[in-house]
């Protein structure tokens, strides 16, 4: 198993204490350019692969266009890379986790005014926690997930769902 992650540091330390107790330790692959990786993945074959995405990509912030775009665009990628490898029994999904409690996340978690305001978009109410993650990234990697190809997933407490 060979997951992506963008860039972001937090999303790294997450995925990997998510996936320290997974019965197969899954190389983690951290690159700059998530596009050539997908694409990397793809060339070599993989029964499974994803991608990981912020919520930004469905869901508009005020004051991060570009950042949000990027995101568009890898949910975008996600959908060409699922259709280009079909044939080959490649499928590609994204992950899309909202406030998830970690580290990176622990200055806001740890502000009970701010934490109550961003809770306001969230229906459940609560961070997620990077279990709740690697559970979801558990299953798509399982062949339990075998016709799950090009989709997005939210996995963000009912925030866009509004």
């Amino acid at each position: 198993i060979e997951l992506i992650v963008p860039t972001v540091p937090h999303l790294l330390a997450q995925v990997t204490q998510a996936t320290s107790a997974w019965p197969v330790r899954p190389r983690i692959v951290v690159e700059q350019a998530e596009k050539q990786a997908a694409l990397r993945i793809a060339r070599a074959a993989l029964a499974k692969s994803g991608t990981t995405t912020l919520e930004l990509a469905v869901a508009g912030v005020p004051m991060v266009a570009a950042y949000s775009a990027s995101k568009g665009g890898m949910d975008a990628l996600t959908r060409c890379v699922a259709m280009d490898y079909a044939q080959q029994k490649i499928r590609c999904n994204s992950v899309c986790p909202g406030l998830v409690d970690t580290p990176m996340a622990s200055g806001l978690i740890n502000n009970p005014e701010a934490l109550a305001q961003i809770m306001t978009a969230y229906p459940l109410g609560r961070p997620g926690t990077s279990e709740e993650v690697a559970k979801l990234i558990l299953y798509l990697a399982s062949d339990e997930s075998s016709w799950v190809t090009g989709s997005i997933f939210p996995i963000d407490g009912g925030m866009t769902a509004h």
